[in-house]
This record gives structure tokens, C-alpha cells and sequence, in this order.
């Protein structure tokens, strides 16, 4: 079987988040447990900058031959350009995948193009193509004043759910987000199927640091080794920060002189500054840390000296960071919101996200309860083996093949522009 993967979730600021990590994962994963099938990496030459970087990821395990690229004439981010550019690179994408006459092609991030030189859809061309998808969430759609504040955006975003009704299959990293597109979108459970998703090998409990670089890392940050961790990855309303200092505030005061509450990632400064006016309100703002961006490895160190970690989000697709935190061995407290539960899987361990004192009472009790501290460490080293990418890849492998085999598709190989004159009529009519 040809499988076709585009991996533009690897070159557009998707890489910087959750989806590119997740994305060179999983297909790693998928070509190392599946020699039998042929597999080819399509990029997107206009984002030529990270080609090389992506060759070097998969240089043991894929041909260098089978990683190819499609050019594009003009910028296509929508926020910046006409939609006629994003659509016509659309089609030009398209076009490229099905002269390469794949089983399958697989997209790994199919929202992106409007602030990224990305061009990404489906069935516009033709529904030759047995097309399946890496289904995240549907967190724009839920949240719609937040994510979509102006008509352009939402009529971009519209256009990618009707692109995402046309795929074959849908790979949902969660049962939560599988249940998102059966009661948002009304798709057919039989054509989602949910292959969970994992850490890096990096995230594991043992920590290598020296003692001295321990103490270097806490000097780097103005810290001690005592501090509250939160690694919400962004900073979106969603992400309930709001309400975690308002829980914080209300600890102890003998805690809240202990532990720091550590904030990471990206923030625009207005969201930043917004945080900070509220620590100054509820009298914590001496002891709240705001480091921005951290690398890897500082962010390993994070997660091996916390005292405890806290993820108070709304809504995921899945809920990496505590994920991540489990696998390092720290104490993990987490909302029970949507995909959440499936992640955490332990009550005396979660929190209604909506309630401030429910909140604080399960941070002062797991950093107060040696008991309940062990058992949450416990049960998080058997929870997290349930999430490997072995057996993500292998869901997803299971799921794409049984959707070759039960769909009746096959691509077609144009010949060439000036002997498909009439396809050329098809682009501009179905631009228009």
C-alpha cells in the first residue's frame, strides 16, 4: 500500500506546539511498524527552511527519495492574501498528490493556512483520493467568539470543517474529540477512530542532572527547588489561568510563602500583562513566574523538581503537558474536563476546573497528603503506560487500512496542463 503523508504540521508554526511534536511521532512510529507499506513524506517547498531539519528526522527509517515537495507560485496565508491564492494553491496541492496515484493520503494538521504559507484540503479537486486526518479538536467551533472573532477567519474555518467532512477517516487523539465531531459535525463513529496519542522518550521519572546543575537551573530562573508548576503550552483563555491564581491565592498563606507558581510558555504581552494585573489584585504577584519560552531540556528539569503539578484547563483534544508530568515522575492534579478524564483517570487526583475552592483544596492536599502525593505517583507510573507510540501507530495503521480496503478509490495521473486544457476550466470554475 502507497501512503502518502503531508507533513506541513512539521514546517509551519505548528511545529512549535503540541501538533508537531505529536505529528513526527506517530509517523515515525507508522513507517518503523509497517516496512510492508510504501511510504512517501510530501512538504511544501515554500517553507523551504525546515525541509533539510525534517530529512535529517527521518533519515534511518525513510529514503531520502521519498521525501518530496510541491511548489507553490505565491504566498497563500489567508489572513494576508485573497482567498483566491489560498484556494488555488489548494487545488495545485491536490493536483500534485493524485498525479503521484497514492492508496492513501494522510494529513496531519488540516486548519492550518491562515497565518502560515500552508495550503491544505480536500476533495476539491476530485474524490479520488482516500484522504484520512489527525483529528486534534474542535476548540474553534466550541468556542467561536474566542477563536473566530472576525467573519474571514470563520468562513476559513468553515471551509476546513467541510474539508474535514469529505475525509475517509478520521484519526481522533481522543475519545472526547471523536465525541466533538459525531455531536458538532454529525459524522458516522465508524469513520472516527480514536488512537490516543503519547509522550516523548525524553519525558521519563529519572532525571541525570548532577546537583550542580540542578542549582544552576534554579539560579537561571530565580528560583528553589519548592514551586507550583502550570505548562499550559499557550495561553488561551481556555486554559483557566485566570482561575488557578485565584486558587492559588486562596492557599495558606504558609504555602503560598513556599511555593512559587511557575508559569511556561508562549503569552502575547497583553495576555501577560493581564495575568500579572490580577497576581497584583489578589497579593501574589512576589510569587508568580512567568518564564515565557523554555527549551526542552529546561522544561524536562521543570517537570523533575516540581513540588506539583497543576493543569486547570476547560478543554483539550488530549492534554499532553500532564501527560508529560506524569511520565517525569511529579506529583500531577489536572481539571476533568473533556479529554482530561481520559488522561488522569484518577478522581482524588482531578478537579471541576469552574470551581476556585475545589481547586485549592486539591492543590493544598496534594502538597500537604504524603499518602494521597504517593498514590496519585502510583497510579500515574500504570496510567501512563496505556499511552505509547506503538500503540498509537498501530491504531492508526489498523484504521488506514481498513479504510483502503473498504473504499473504491483510485487516483488519477493527469498528463500534463496543456493536455488537460479542460482541467484547467475545473480549477478556476471551482475557485470562483
Amino acid at each position: 500500500m502507497k501512503i502518502l503523508v503531508d507533513l506541513q504540521a512539521c514546517q509551519s508554526s505548528a511545529r512549535h506546539h503540541g501538533i508537531g511534536r505529536y505529528t513526527l511521532s506517530l509517523i515515525k512510529e507508522m513507517i518503523r511498524q509497517a516496512p510492508q507499506h510504501e511510504f512517501w513524506i510530501v512538504l511544501n517547498a515554500n517553507l523551504s527552511e525546515r525541509i533539510d531539519d525534517i530529512k535529517r528526522e527521518f533519515r534511518h527509517i525513510l529514503a531520502s527519495d521519498h521525501i518530496i515537495s510541491f511548489y507553490l507560485p505565491f504566498p497563500t496565508a489567508e489572513e494576508k492574501v485573497k482567498p483566491f491564492n489560498t484556494r488555488t494553491a489548494e487545488l495545485i496541492r491536490e493536483y500534485f498528490i493524485e498525479a503521484l496515484q497514492p492508496d492513501i493520503v494522510h494529513i496531519n494538521s488540516l486548519f492550518d493556512g491562515w497565518k502560515d504559507n500552508v495550503a491544505v484540503s480536500i476533495g476539491t479537486l476530485s474524490d479520488h483520493v482516500c484522504t484520512s486526518v489527525t483529528l486534534y479538536d474542535l476548540i474553534p467551533l466550541v468556542y467561536e467568539s474566542e477563536y473566530l472573532p472576525i467573519k474571514e477567519l470563520k468562513a476559513f474555518y468553515n471551509r476546513k470543517l467541510d474539508s474535514l467532512k469529505k475525509a475517509d477517516v478520521l484519526l481522533a487523539i481522543s475519545d472526547y474529540s471523536k465525541q466533538e465531531a459525531q455531536t458538532y459535525l454529525a459524522i458516522d463513529e465508524h469513520k472516527i477512530t480514536n488512537i490516543k496519542g503519547s509522550t516523548d522518550t525524553l519525558f521519563q521519572s529519572q532525571s541525570s542532572d548532577t546537583e550542580e546543575e540542578k542549582q544552576a537551573f534554579y539560579q537561571k530562573y530565580k528560583i528553589d527547588s519548592h514551586y507550583i508548576l502550570c505548562a499550559p503550552s499557550s495561553f488561551d483563555p481556555r486554559k483557566n489561568l485566570d482561575n488557578l491564581l485565584r486558587a492559588y491565592a486562596q492557599l495558606p498563606e504558609n504555602l503560598t510563602c513556599s511555593y512559587k507558581l511557575i508559569l511556561i510558555g508562549r503569552s502575547k504581552p497583553r495576555i501577560a500583562m493581564q495575568l500579572e494585573n490580577l497576581a497584583k489584585q489578589l497579593g501574589i504577584d512576589k510569587q508568580l513566574v512567568l518564564t515565557g519560552y523554555v527549551s526542552e531540556e529546561d522544561l524536562l528539569r521543570f517537570y523533575h523538581n516540581c513540588s506539583l503539578f497543576v493543569f486547570p484547563s476547560k478543554h483539550e483534544g488530549f492534554g499532553l503537558p500532564p501527560l508529560e508530568a506524569m511520565a517525569c515522575g511529579a506529583v500531577t492534579i489536572s481539571s476533568s474536563a473533556t479529554s482530561l478524564a481520559e488522561i488522569i483517570d484518577f478522581p482524588p487526583a482531578m478537579f471541576d476546573p469552574m470551581n476556585i475552592a475545589e481547586m485549592t483544596e486539591k492543590m493544598q492536599q496534594a502538597l500537604t497528603d504524603s499518602a494521597l502525593r504517593q498514590s496519585i505517583i502510583k497510579h500515574a507510573k500504570q496510567q501512563v503506560k496505556k499511552f505509547t507510540w506503538q500503540e498509537t501507530a498501530k491504531l492508526a495503521l489498523a484504521a488506514i487500512e481498513k479504510t483502503v480496503a473498504d473504499t473504491n478509490k483510485q487516483p488519477q495521473a493527469y498528463n500534463g496542463f496543456k493536455q488537460n486544457q479542460e482541467l484547467y476550466k475545473q480549477l478556476i470554475n471551482k475557485i470562483k
